[in-house]
């Protein structure tokens, strides 16, 4: 129920509390918000790394909490909500998983150090190789 998603989300924001009840609620919603808190958190972290911390109030580490920090409370309620919640957390699991793979083969390809062609082919090779075409 909607109010049993509220509960177990106590600290965030409406807004943060209304994205996950209702992506609790539909598939595509989500979908769409795991996407997004995922990159959100993703950039965040990159940023952080790549810019020693700013003096300002607001900075991509403040950022980073408040995007992880729905995202975890998302990933909770959406895997307890239902058996349809857990199922479908399970699948953008291994989704992001299968990307994470592809990824890492595509950073080897690139450490090879070859022309583009060359790359390619070490793609290619490295997808078979690790059952990933």
């Amino acid at each position: 129920s909607a109010r049993a998603v509220e509960a177990g989300a106590e600290g965030l924001s409406p807004l943060a509390n209304f994205l996950i009840s209702r992506g609790c609620q539909s598939p595509q919603v989500a979908n769409y918000l795991y996407w997004y808190l995922k990159v959100e958190t993703e950039d965040a972290e990159l940023a952080s790394s790549s810019h020693p911390k700013s003096s300002s109030n607001s900075g991509p580490g403040e950022d980073n909490y408040l995007f992880e920090t729905v995202f975890d409370a998302f990933i909770v309620q959406l895997s307890t909500h239902s058996p349809e919640g857990n199922m479908l957390f399970k699948r953008l699991s291994a989704l992001n998983e299968y990307i994470g793979q592809i990824a890492a083969c595509q950073r080897d390809a690139r450490e090879q150090g070859k022309r583009r062609e060359g790359k390619e082919e070490c793609l290619r090779r490295l997808l078979e190789q690790r059952n990933l075409q």
